[in-house]
């Protein structure tokens, strides 16, 4: 071959190869162009060597450049304010000192004043030596993001701050609303007692009735607010489950009496003595069942059974089942069973009061526990709800030292343990009380109360009379308001506390009365108050109260 003609050769396959890398320039070009982000790549001086289409349709948006010329060849400082450039700058070095990717979060202020949050990715580039010529970027702009994030952030704090303004309302009404409930329940059942017409005795047991029934509803409002808003924790406790149930029966009789309904308990033989569960959840899901199947059960009766179903060394699975003779439910309702608001219509003509919440509340309880109630009922003849629990079993000697089941009384909600070995006075001797109670009515209804069962009281409507007497005379219990003028019964139990332990004075009794619901009454446990009474208080409560102690 000619030399001419191995020119020729040469060069087409020069020009092909020239051809090729324009393809694949123009390819790999097209590429970065369309690749999500701003790409930018620049030397070791920080001079900006290129930048893709994205890149500079958004230096051109945000106003730093007019066309894409304006960019190659200049440094930060020339297209940026400094304080920008030197973040930008920093960031540069750092990557090609490394030898590492690094992502930042930068901010760019634009020429308008506005201000701009970046999300950068760089990395070093090398040349063909293998030595670091400049680093290559890769930026978004994650304004929107950052400010849905600071909306969300904003919207979440507001939704707090309601959450926590609705507890206190609710609390607070609580209060509000069983102190005035207290006068109404307490002086209907006092002229019960006191008055002599079987008339006038009729008409006071119709007002105190109507009043448990408005406690009843209030109470419904507030166990739907405590299920709502409950934490998924479970406190676990060691506890007598028979004595439980008995307490509980013994909680629903009178108003099963009040209907000649009998109440029936029927507990497995085999059934272990204790068991360890959260108590607390479980008497509530009980309450409400048997609540619900009284309510319903005009004649007849209600039944309260727990199965065994399984027994292991350790473990048991129990099976709890309320029964009733009752209305029973239409089959076209079961599906709205658990619904709130939804109650029970009989027909047109009956209606049974309540919000229709206390299934739904159980049933909530019951997700807690790991389990779920289910039914079987029959209209006009009866219903039967029931719910499988697998529980831990406690071999318990007969006389070891185990927590106490929960109190019969409704209304009552211990603290701490009352222990008479610390009563100031003799057990022979007459009780002296001290009432601290700013409402008139309730005042008069708990002195009216108190005298009846024979003990001596001193009443006062403050917490800083109620101290003075403290100091002075000597009392074997005290019996006060949690909201006080001026100056609270917690306060009031703190001073108290304070006084006599510095004085070496034994600890006097003290009864709280709270209107509040239920997730306040952790806030009394270091005040210094032995028990606290639920308003509206119940001269029964306050009777069995003073007997424990004398």
């Amino acid at each position: 071959m000619s030399r001419s003609a191995e020119q020729n050769n040469l060069i087409s396959s020069l020009k092909e190869a020239i051809l090729q890398l324009e393809i694949e320039n123009k390819y790999l070009k097209h590429l970065i162009d369309n690749l999500p982000g701003d790409i930018y790549w620049k030397d070791t001086k920080g001079r900006w060597l290129g930048v893709n289409k994205r890149g500079c349709q958004t230096l051109k948006k945000m106003g730093f450049i007019t066309n894409s010329s304006e960019v190659v060849g200049k440094t930060d400082y020339e297209l940026f304010d400094k304080k920008i450039a030197d973040q930008f700058r920093s960031n540069d070095l750092m990557v090609m000192e490394k030898k590492v990717e690094h992502l930042y979060e930068e901010i760019n202020i634009l020429p308008s004043g506005k201000k701009v949050n970046q999300l950068s990715i760089k990395n070093p580039i090398y040349n063909h030596k293998g030595e670091i010529m400049g680093v290559v970027g890769n930026t978004i702009d994650i304004t929107p993001l950052k400010q849905k994030t600071l909306n969300l952030k904003s919207a979440k704090e507001k939704a707090e701050k309601a959450n926590r303004m609705k507890t206190e309302f609710i609390d607070s009404m609580s209060h509000d609303l069983r102190t005035p409930l207290s006068g109404i329940i307490g002086m209907a059942k006092f002229l019960e007692q006191t008055i002599c017409g079987q008339n006038e005795k009729k008409y006071a047991q119709l007002l105190y009735e109507s009043g448990e029934q408005l406690l009843a509803l209030f109470n419904d409002i507030l166990q739907l607010r405590s299920a709502d808003s409950m934490k998924v924790d479970i406190q676990y406790e060691t506890f007598n489950l028979s004595k439980s149930i008995n307490a509980l029966v013994a909680l629903v009789l009178p108003a099963a009496k009040l209907k000649n309904i009998d109440i029936k308990i029927n507990i497995d033989s085999e059934m272990p003595t204790y068991i360890i569960s959260d108590q607390n959840k479980l008497y509530r899901i009980l309450l409400n069942l048997l609540g619900n199947a009284i309510k319903f059960t005009a004649k007849g009766y209600v039944e309260i059974e727990i199965k065994l179903l399984k027994k292991e060394r350790k473990n048991v699975q129990l099976r709890f089942s309320i029964h009733d003779t009752g209305i029973g439910i239409r089959k076209e309702s079961h599906q709205k069973v658990f619904e709130r608001f939804h109650s029970v219509n009989v027909s047109n003509n009956i209606h049974h009061e309540g919000f229709g919440m206390g299934l739904q509340i159980a049933e909530k309880y019951a997700k807690l526990l790991g389990s779920r109630i289910q039914f079987e009922s029959e209209f006009n003849k009866g219903s039967t709800f029931y719910f499988d629990l697998s529980l831990k079993r406690e071999n318990i000697e007969k006389n070891s030292d185990t927590k106490s089941t929960q109190s019969s009384k409704q209304r009552e909600s211990t603290l701490s343990p009352l222990n008479p070995k610390n009563a100031k006075n003799s057990l022979s001797k007459v009780l002296r009380i001290l009432l601290v109670e700013d409402n008139p009515v309730i005042l008069f209804f708990l002195e009216q109360a108190v005298k009846k069962m024979g003990y001596k009281i001193n009443s006062v409507n403050n917490a800083e009379d109620a101290f003075l007497l403290v100091m002075s005379e000597d009392f074997d219990i005290i019996i006060t308001d949690i909201r006080l003028p001026n100056s609270s019964g917690i306060e009031l139990s703190q001073r108290i506390r304070k006084w006599e332990a510095a004085n070496n004075r034994p600890p006097v009794f003290i009864f709280a009365m709270t209107g509040y619901s239920e997730q306040a009454l952790s806030n009394y446990r270091k005040s210094g108050i032995n028990k606290i009474i639920t308003k509206p208080i119940d001269p029964e409560i306050i009777q069995s109260l003073l007997s424990e102690l004398n």
